[in-house]
């Protein structure tokens, strides 16, 4: 027996009529979500515990009306939930059209089942990331004494991002930040990847950065749900920059929040958090330099007091040599005409004894001792051998003189 496609969905339709006659509460993954004129059309999917692999999947569809209806749902936040890679726990009307097949109708969506789960998840990745040493690693690096050039991770469209540019550009005390923004998105299916990307790019250039700062503002839990992935954490933990966040919201703090070096409530925070690190700087450095002027003005005042002491030794020194100079001269003048009457008479002595040698040692006493000069021609002739035969010579004695002429 051959049946017709419309006889088999009819009868597809009966059993499904027959078997789901009151909403029944499914949990799956949001695959995809798209909106058009104003019903939502949404791709679930539910995968496998161990890998990826797409155990089941279904097409589901949230009208208008029911997404207005549970929009006034207290604490509900729908269109956060509606959001690719999200699990949804969903009550759910099966139905299956004749023309238009198998389809599920969203009558109603339990937000606590999602917020716990990711709560669930987060918890997982955290005792994760501890395990594997990773959730004190930036914590362990050291901030710059002053930080000058930013790497900014957020979305060139975040309202966080301006208030966090006018808080660094209008600063009171005029210091010069530079900022490079690493444009990403900060919510979606996609966000984590990019966050990523731009965590590889920074590390690349790491020695252009003094620190990196991830700005998101404001934000519902889901929003901000993209910061507790592991693979983010992990890639902030491992860079070598000390990693700011500012993820804008005011009571839990994400995954990243925890592996940063700091997380600060907001990006507004962040700015004033690193004006007042590069303060804390300057008045290190004049507090240094008042010290220094201080300790020269003690040092040079130490030194004027030495070299005072130093002059007035000086001067006593100078006066006492002066003194003793004095008392000497005196001494020497009143001792100068006995001294000068000694080495006179030393010199009279000296004087006597050498005209009694010079007398003793002259000619004439030596003459009258007995002793006679030969001369020749006036000169005294000491060898007989200098005289000829028929010389005439002349003998000196102390009474007189002889002339004689050489015969032999």
């Amino acid at each position: 027996m051959t049946y017709s496609l419309f006889d088999l969905n009819e009868h597809v339709q009966r059993a499904v009529a027959l078997n789901f006659t009151e909403p029944v509460w499914i949990s799956a993954e949001i695959a995809h979500c798209a909106l058009s004129r104003g019903h939502y059309y949404i791709s679930l999917v539910q995968k496998s515990d161990e890998s990826d692999e797409t155990l089941a999947q279904a097409e589901a569809i949230l009208w208008a009306s029911d997404f207005r209806r549970l929009l006034r749902t207290p604490d509900l936040n729908l269109p956060d939930l509606l959001q690719a890679g999200l699990t949804l726990r969903m009550q759910v009307r099966v139905d299956f059209h004749i023309k238009y097949g198998y389809r599920l109708h969203i009558q109603d969506v339990d937000a606590a089942y999602t917020l716990g789960l990711l709560e669930l998840q987060r918890r997982q990745t955290l005792q994760r990331l501890q395990t594997d040493g990773l959730l004190e690693r930036n914590k362990q690096l050291q901030l710059k004494p002053v930080l000058q050039r930013i790497a900014v991770v957020s979305s060139s469209t975040a309202a966080g991002l301006a208030d966090f540019m006018d808080q660094l550009e209008n600063n009171a005390f005029d210091y010069r930040i530079e900022t490079v923004l690493f444009d990403v998105a900060v919510q979606g299916k996609n966000a984590e990847m990019e966050i990523i990307d731009a965590f590889e790019r920074i590390a690349q250039a790491k020695y252009a950065f003094d620190c990196v700062v991830v700005i998101r503002g404001g934000g519902s839990k889901l929003d901000l749900s993209v910061f507790d992935g592991y693979e983010m954490a992990r890639a902030a933990a491992h860079l070598n920059l000390p990693v700011l966040t500012g993820i804008g919201h005011e009571t839990d703090d994400s995954v990243l929040d925890k592996v940063a070096f700091m997380a600060l409530k907001t990006p507004t925070a962040v700015a004033e958090a690193i004006i007042q690190h590069n303060l804390f700087f300057e008045n290190r450095l004049m507090q240094t330099a008042q010290q220094i002027q201080l300790a020269a003005q003690w040092r040079i005042k130490g030194l004027e007091a030495a070299l005072t002491q130093q002059e007035k030794w000086l001067h006593l020194i100078s006066d006492r040599k002066l003194t003793q100079t004095r008392e000497q001269l005196a001494h020497i003048e009143q001792q100068l005409p006995v001294l000068a009457s000694w080495h006179m008479q030393r010199l009279k002595q000296n004087l006597i004894q050498t005209e009694k040698l010079l007398h003793s040692l002259s000619p004439q006493t030596i003459l009258k001792r007995g002793y006679s000069m030969t001369l020749k021609a006036g000169k005294i002739m000491t060898d007989p051998e200098l005289l000829l035969d028929g010389d005439t010579i002349i003998t000196r004695l102390s009474s007189g003189e002889i002339i004689s002429v050489v015969k032999k």
